[in-house]
């Protein structure tokens, strides 16, 4: 069996197969210099300047290949874009020489805040290539460093933008892009040339960056004058580079040991099937530059039909659950066949509709795929399965795409025609993310076991919470969550929805994350989600217990209309849930003395307010002009009082210090005869 060349923690891209890395490596071939010779003669007599012809040899990763190849684009034309025939072959190309646009599409912007000044492309006159004119700069050095800088726009643009950097250093380009001729005009009369990255900048960029190659180093490989002789061609910079590569590439084609930085720079040296366009056919005037710009647009502008994202997601899925099924991993059940299993994952409403299984099931099932323990083997082919279906970005890993596509799959169970369907699927997402559900198992025993068993469970949670131990739900406190929620979200009335966006003043705004960790952690919660299977499972709209005296039961009515649960009842009932469980848990001391001390407390509070409002008195003034006030106006006028508050405050007060010393001299703290201090 093919395994990933190795296993990868989440946040990373999975790497490939090694019979993928194999194949890709025998894609490199050593070049002969008659190959060489040939390839360049080829070009040229295509049309290619010969600037562009003498760098097109370095590209070919199978130069014989590119010598077919070649020979058999003179017989034919192919569409260059839309309207515009013209001469292209189809290769592999090493990526380390070509060098990336000069004119971006993602620059034009910048070029009018004065950000970046490369010229556009104009056209040869012959209209055989691009061309650049950079001949006014004092140097070529100068114009080398001053692209690279330029392009520093682009680049940056890129990284902070583009999901496919990471798969790229590991895996190279999977893709082939679109390659066009062009010059370069330096100071000195000298003119240079080679292929354009066109449509492909993005992966042109991440494979050279991550194998260390600038474009200043491009730009001096094209500077390097063409062999001429079989001596200066076993010399040449480029043909030693390139040998060495192949050695590599020889190496993991016979199966002999390369480290991983080895083999992920022979994946970055090639990009696969690429379209080098060699000639135009003059179309009305049409330049070259302007032919390049039309096919750039097509391609990133000119965009497919947008997949959905329940289509994407639906795919996703569908390689998860195909792999887990591949490779052994669905639940294990003595009872339940892994055909039935497999079926509830992939088409569950038949199978559901026999009477046999309940959507319960389904919601179990799928969260023990997609919710596993982590780095159990399930949880560490989840993600290179995803990407079997494309190129996953990180982003995608933290925002909880197992609980999206756990959630996916459960709503293949779930009536086309319920009602809030999406709301009710955004709510089951958000609950899914709760770490405390990862590593349920599938297991269909009675609910009143079941129920039992996670109350067993709740009672060791608690005491290792005491303890300060590692809080781990229990099986039973898992499964009985997934499954009473399941009805919570797709019962007959929404007993469990998502908080208001933006928060709510003085409202419950959980959510559903935070309100099954409550339900699941309380004995009430875990009675009132038991209540919930027994209900859903029979179609009625979940009962409400009684949150002083829950007990769950297996009725065969409707609930009475104020017995309904909704997500407004649920909040409450919750809370007071939560209270009276604290609250038996600290005990109720109802003495003389809890009293006592409660009302001094709240005598305390009452105290600081009136503190405060007498103090407000004493403060207002009236305006003497416009940045100035007055003398307060009880310092003038004094305060009137009908109420004789200061008669009833001194009493106040009294009784107060008697209390106060007679509490001190209870305890020893003073003599009766001390009196009070103050």
């Amino acid at each position: 069996m093919t395994e990933f060349i190795s296993q990868t923690p989440e946040d990373e891209v999975p790497g490939i197969a090694l019979i993928e890395l194999e194949a890709r490596a025998r894609r490199l071939k050593q070049m002969t210099f008659g190959q060489y010779k040939a390839i360049r003669q080829s070009a040229i007599d295509l049309g290619a300047p010969p600037e562009v012809a003498s760098t097109l040899p370095w590209l070919a990763a199978d130069p014989q290949a590119m010598v077919s190849a070649l020979r058999a684009a003179v017989s034919r034309e192919e569409i260059i874009v839309r309207g515009v025939l013209g001469h292209a072959i189809e290769a592999d190309v090493l990526t380390a020489f070509i060098l990336r646009s000069l004119e971006n599409m993602r620059a034009e912007e910048h070029r009018y805040r004065g950000t970046f000044n490369l010229p556009r492309y104009t056209s040869l006159e012959d209209n055989t290539a691009l061309r650049a004119d950079l001949s006014a700069h004092p140097s070529v050095a100068t114009v080398t460093a001053y692209i690279a800088e330029q392009l520093q726009v682009v680049d940056g643009h890129i990284d902070r933008r583009s999901p496919y950097g990471e798969d790229i250093r590991r895996n190279g380009i999977r893709r082939g892009g679109v390659l066009f001729p062009v010059v370069i005009d330096l100071p000195g009369k000298q003119r240079i040339g080679g292929f354009d990255s066109t449509d492909c900048y993005s992966r042109t960029l991440f494979a050279q960056q991550h194998s260390g190659i600038t474009v200043p180093d491009v730009l001096n490989w094209w500077l390097e004058y063409p062999p001429t002789t079989p001596k200066e061609f076993k010399d040449h910079p480029l043909k030693v580079m390139r040998d060495k590569l192949v050695v590599v590439a020889e190496k993991i084609s016979a199966e002999k040991p390369v480290s991983e930085e080895e083999s992920q720079t022979v994946l970055r040296a090639v990009m696969p099937k690429t379209m080098l366009v060699l000639a135009v056919r003059d179309t009305e005037g049409l330049g070259i530059d302007e032919v390049r710009r039309r096919l750039v647009s097509e391609r990133h502008l000119d965009k497919q039909l947008e997949f959905t994202t329940d289509t994407k997601n639906e795919t996703r899925a569908e390689a998860v659950i195909a792999e887990v099924a591949r490779r052994g991993l669905l639940p294990k059940h003595p009872t339940v066949a892994q055909r039935h299993l497999l079926e509830l994952l992939e088409n569950p409403r038949p199978l559901v509709d026999t009477g046999n299984f309940h959507g319960d099931d389904v919601a179990v099932v799928a969260a023990s795929v997609f919710l596993p323990t982590p780095r159990s083997p399930i949880d560490r082919l989840i993600f290179p399965a995803i990407a079997s279906r494309g190129v996953i970005a990180p982003d995608d890993r933290r925002r909880g795409l197992r609980s999206e596509l756990a959630a996916q799959v459960i709503m293949r169970v779930v009536d086309s025609g319920i009602g809030d369907r999406e709301l009710r699927k955004s709510a089951l997402e958000r609950a899914l993310r709760n770490p405390r559900l990862k590593g349920v198992v599938f297991d269909d025993q009675p609910v009143p076991e079941l129920l039992s068993a996670a109350l067993v469970e709740l009672e060791e949670f608690k005491r290792a919470k005491q303890r300060g131990d590692q809080l781990v739900w229990g099986p039973a406190m898992r499964q009985i969550t997934v499954r009473g929620a399941f009805y919570l979200f797709f019962g007959p009335n929404l007993g469990l929805g998502r908080s208001p966006v933006g928060g709510k003043v003085g409202g419950d705004n959980r959510e559903p994350t935070q309100i099954i960790e409550d339900l699941g952690t309380n004995a009430a919660g875990l009675y009132q989600l038991a209540q919930a299977i027994f209900d859903g499972r029979k179609g009625l709209a979940v009962r409400l217990l009684d949150a002083d005296g829950p007990m769950a039961t297996d009725l065969d009515t409707e609930p009475a209309e104020d017995d309904v649960l909704t997500d407004a009842k649920l909040r409450a009932w919750l809370a007071g849930a939560a209270a009276k469980a604290e609250k038996d848990r600290r005990g109720e001391d109802d003495s003389a003395r809890a009293r006592v001390a409660q009302d001094a407390l709240h005598a305390r509070v009452l105290t600081e307010e009136l503190e405060d409002t007498v103090g407000r008195i004493g403060t207002h003034a009236d305006a003497v002009d416009a940045d100035k006030k007055g003398k307060p106006y009880v310092a003038l006028h004094g305060l009137q009082d009908p109420d004789k508050l200061r008669h009833r405050f001194s009493k106040l007060s009294k009784q107060l210090s008697n209390w106060h010393t007679a509490h001190e001299v209870l305890n020893g703290n003073m003599d009766i005869g001390d009196g009070d201090e103050e």
